[in-house]
Formats: C-alpha cells, structure tokens, sequence
C-alpha cells in the first residue's frame, strides 16, 4: 500500500508463469477494498512476443473487473501495446524495462509514468527508453518515434507525441 496526498493506492503483483493464481479475483478485489485505487502488475514468461499471452489478456481482464486502473505486464522483455479501457490504462509490456542482464539483448523500453487522485486515473503517458545492455546506462531513445510508430503498429492508445514521451491521458479526471 502507498499512500500519498491521502489517497490509498494498493499495488499487487503477481506471477504468471503456471497460470492464472488460484483466487487472484477474490485477492484483487480484497486489494482495491484496501486502498482507493488499485494498480495491478503481472510477470509473465516466454518467448519475446509483441503481443500479450492468453494468459495475461485473462488477468487483465480480472484486474479491470476489480476495479484495477493501471495494470501493467512484464517478463518477456519486449514491448507490447499500450491501450485504455474502462479507466484504465494498460501496457501489456514494457519491454526490456532499464535491465541488463544474460537472457535478452532487447534494448527497446517504455517507462509508464501515470498520475493518479482520488477519483482515478489523471493523467498517463510512456517514455521512450534505450535499456542499459552490456553496461551501459538506461537512458531517453535515441529515436522514440520509432517505438511510438511500433505501438501505433500494435493497435495501442495514441496520443500526443512531446519529444521521447507519448501522453495518452492528459491533465484533470
């Protein structure tokens, strides 16, 4: 739980290597009970992809059902699209997130950076990021409109490009 401008946020995470949890709809719930707003992330194996798995379109659909307005999947290391529904905002994956390590050379990146009041989700955007691969640091892409052109390519949400950052919602809510 995080809490701030005393608005609850309850954060969960969960893995979904062997499926679906057992009762994640009953836990989701219970964590959006908890807090005012509650955001959702899922890790997810596999083969790098830029679509999400069944396995993670089912949790999305479970998180959005408990009131989730930020969900949010990784684990494949490879971007995937970003879209909004029902309030929310979802990035089904954000790539190789600022993280070196053996198991992938995927430099591609988004960092999802959202604003969120009492009444929900306000505001939300991605940052096109280059991850640090063989030491080196993270940093903005070297051409985000290539990584905003993919997304556009997936089907996800637009929005108003400004530099290496895509604002998807902007302002009040």
């Amino acid at each position: 739980m995080i809490e701030a401008n005393g608005v609850r946020v309850a954060v969960t995470a969960h893995d979904l290597t062997d499926g679906l949890p057992a009762g994640l709809a009953a836990e989701l719930r219970a964590a959006r009970a908890a807090g005012d707003l509650l955001v959702s992330t899922f890790h997810g194996t596999g083969p790098p992809s830029y679509l999400p798995s069944a396995g993670l379109r089912d949790a999305v659909a479970v998180a959005l059902a408990a009131g989730a307005q930020v969900v949010a999947g990784h684990g494949s290391h490879t971007l995937a699209r970003v879209e909004l529904r029902e309030g929310a905002v979802i990035a089904y994956g954000l790539g190789n997130l600022a993280f070196d390590c053996r198991c992938t050379d995927e430099r591609d990146a988004l960092v999802l950076e959202v604003t969120l009041g009492a009444r929900g989700l306000r505001a939300a955007s991605v940052v096109a990021i280059d991850a640090g691969i063989g030491g080196e640091p993270a940093r903005l892409a070297s051409d985000p409109g290539l990584t905003f052109d993919l997304l556009a390519a997936l089907g996800g949400a637009q929005g108003r490009r400004e530099g290496g950052r895509m604002w998807l919602i902007e302002g009040g809510g």
